[in-house]
């Protein structure tokens, strides 16, 4: 109570001065926030378990990458798989053991002394050297039948290196993007987004969502973002095998199909980036679209349906075909804009992968005998191309007479 001859606070300061309090405290909470969001961004590691080829990077806790010298038989990966409770693929490896006729003593995996999949590189490189970026797909599974190992061999005066590392996006890729110029490859080749795409915020998008990308939008508060991660973290998260045994309902009226039409994914940005860093040390960036199990203008069979995953978002097989479909529409706007090579897998999938069901393991990877088929596809596109560009040290002839060891992988197709 005011004491006699003590101005009593006006409606207007006492207004001002609960504004003043709630915005003081909104700052801290947004600050505290921050830091919360930043320490929690630097320790996060690969979102599931490492498998035996891959370790934390020591300079930086945001990535993981392969181990340097690593090796592993079939037998010994298969055991590995198990210990690590990954019964998908245990089932894929002992079923392509048995019809590929592998033996279990053949070594099917190999990490070189610089963490790249495949042989040592070769110091200067012999050629071209021609540097694949991408995730699991490009990583492959059996080491022959890798599309970047066929390539290896269909190209034999090109050193093909194998950058694909298994859960990576665009965002992995940017921040290892000083490593990747610090090799020199005269080509680079980009095949990446499936992670991208399974980790969108399909439901938060506007209705006409040509996204701005998170890393070009304006700073974004931090707060409500914690608070939308602490409510996500009440519900148990999905694991792998949930996602590809939960039913699928193939669906053409539903509404995220209408959303769909406009979207761009919200990780062009950082695409952009990995393009024009890689461009500026002088490598020229060849884009792949997309090849997936699931086509928004083909309805899936049920042997699709069964061996199919999706993200947590949808049910819908329809729904991560369109998405598909656009991010590949942006790839190839992104090709014009900056005047680059792009190798439409997408197209070619659709006509030389029939039945589709045959070629893929699940929505996204494709089988060994599949990776062969890209691999002799690549091949047979970049050989002329290849063909015209000077190489350190070689003459203009690239690849003449390398057809033969890749096709004899198809031999256990028929």
């Amino acid at each position: 109570m005011p004491t006699e001859g003590t101005a009593r606070p006006t409606r207007g300061r006492r207004f001002l001065f609960v504004v003043l309090t709630l915005a003081g405290l909104a700052l801290l909470t947004e600050i505290a926030a921050r830091l919360v969001v930043g320490m929690t961004r630097v320790a996060r590691p690969r979102p599931n378990a490492l498998d035996a080829y891959e370790v934390l990077d020591a300079s930086d806790p945001r990535l993981w990458r392969l181990r340097p010298g690593f090796s592993q038989t079939m037998d010994e990966l298969i055991r590995s798989k198990e210990r690590e409770g990954k019964r998908l693929a245990v089932r894929h490896y002992t079923a392509a053991m048995k019809r590929l006729d592998i033996p279990g003593d053949r070594t099917v995996l190999r990490v070189n002394q610089d963490g790249f999949r495949g042989p040592e590189l070769a110091d200067p490189p012999r050629g071209m050297r021609l540097l694949i970026l991408g995730d699991s797909c490009t990583f492959g599974t059996i080491e022959e039948y890798t599309y970047p190992r066929v390539l290896d061999r269909e190209l034999p005066a090109v050193e093909v290196v194998n950058g694909g590392v298994e859960g990576y996006a665009p965002q992995q890729l940017l921040w290892r993007i000083d490593e990747y110029r610090r090799l020199g490859p005269d080509v680079t080749l980009i095949y990446i987004g499936w992670n991208a795409l399974f980790a969108e915020r399909l439901a938060d998008a506007p209705e006409d969502s040509r996204a701005i990308p998170r890393d070009e939008a304006a700073p974004r508060l931090q707060a409500p973002r914690l608070l939308r991660r602490a409510v996500r973290a009440l519900w148990p998260r999905q694991t792998a095998l949930e996602a590809y045994e939960k039913t699928k309902r193939p669906a053409r009226d539903d509404p995220q199909l209408a959303r769909l039409e406009s979207w761009e994914p919200s990780f062009m940005g950082q695409l952009r980036a990995i393009v024009d860093g890689l461009a500026a040390s002088g490598s020229e960036v060849l884009l792949l679209t997309l090849p997936g199990l699931y086509a928004s203008d083909e309805e899936p069979s049920r042997h699709a349906l069964e061996i199919g995953h999706l993200p947590v978002f949808t049910d819908n097989p329809y729904v991560l075909a369109r998405m598909a479909e656009r991010y590949n529409a942006a790839l190839r706007e992104l090709a014009r804009e900056h005047g680059l090579r792009l190798i439409d897998l997408e197209t070619w999938s659709r006509r030389e992968l029939r039945p589709r069901d045959r070629f893929f393991i699940d929505s996204v990877h494709l089988v060994e005998e599949g990776q062969a088929l890209l691999g002799l596809y690549l091949a047979e596109q970049l050989r002329p191309y290849l063909a015209t560009r000077s190489r350190r040290g070689g003459t203009d002839r690239v690849g003449a007479g390398g057809a033969a060891p890749g096709r004899s992988l198809m031999r256990n197709r028929e």
